[in-house]
């Protein structure tokens, strides 16, 4: 394995990875907002930049308003308002009513890497237990509802997708669906029980997934204005 960065004009820095196994090159932005790319070994730097220049207007478009910072009394999506305190005897986090109250041993907040990724491992984990509790269960009554069947389920942070099924008809849901409208989380899940019958994005599958959600070209467009990140309230774009 092998890494580099590229630079690129009004994105900035993006991180290359090179790996023997893969087969095409790939490009996400993390929760954090950092552009990343994994290539096969054997592909040259000249086509990764090639590749990565191409995509240029899209990492412009959807890497603006990544959450790279918190602060204290800001209200997230999830429902909790983050209570920030400092100098306690060491790192930790509890709920408290609609609280979700982070305490570091710093003397500061200065949304430092750890303290911003700390705060974002709390938050997933919430997430994670929303997820389990609310995704998963109506993954289920939907695969009843409109006779899809799938082998198991599971809730997962995902940092490109909101969701996926796989060759054995596993299918995954992004915890962060969590913050989505209801109609949002339905279309994602409508959307891989179709996937359990169609591996693809063919006519085929987009007739069959017509069946069960007639509106799923507007609910498509809509979700396309959101990414799988952590939201401050009322900034979800969907």
């Amino acid at each position: 394995m092998s890494t580099y960065e590229i630079q690129v004009k009004d994105v900035g820095t993006v991180s290359v990875t090179k790996k023997h196994g893969m087969k095409s090159v790939r490009l996400k932005i993390s929760p954090r907002g950092e552009y990343k790319v994994s290539a096969p070994w054997f592909v040259p730097r000249s086509s990764i930049e090639k590749f990565v220049n191409e995509r240029r207007e899209w990492m412009i478009h959807h890497g603006t308003g990544m959450q790279t910072s918190y602060y204290d009394g800001m209200a997230l999506q999830i429902g909790l308002i983050l209570s920030i305190k400092n100098g306690a005897p060491r790192n930790s986090s509890k709920i408290v009513d609609k609280y979700l109250i982070v305490s570091f041993s710093s003397t500061k907040f200065e949304n430092r890497p750890e303290q911003i990724a700390y705060i974002e491992k709390k938050i997933v984990k919430i997430m994670l237990e929303k997820a389990e509790l609310e995704l998963l269960p109506r993954l289920e009554y939907l695969a009843k509802l409109t006779g899809h069947s799938f082998e198991q389920a599971f809730a997962k942070r995902l940092t490109s997708r909101w969701g996926s099924c796989d060759s054995k008809q596993n299918i995954t849901l992004n915890v962060y669906l969590v913050q989505l409208p209801e109609e949002l989380i339905d279309y994602v899940i409508l959307h891989e029980l179709a996937h359990t019958k169609y591996m693809n994005h063919s006519a085929e599958f987009w007739s069959h997934l017509a069946i069960y959600c007639t509106d799923y070209k507007k609910l498509r467009s809509r979700l396309k204005s959101a990414d799988p990140k952590i939201y401050e309230h009322n900034t979800l774009m969907a």
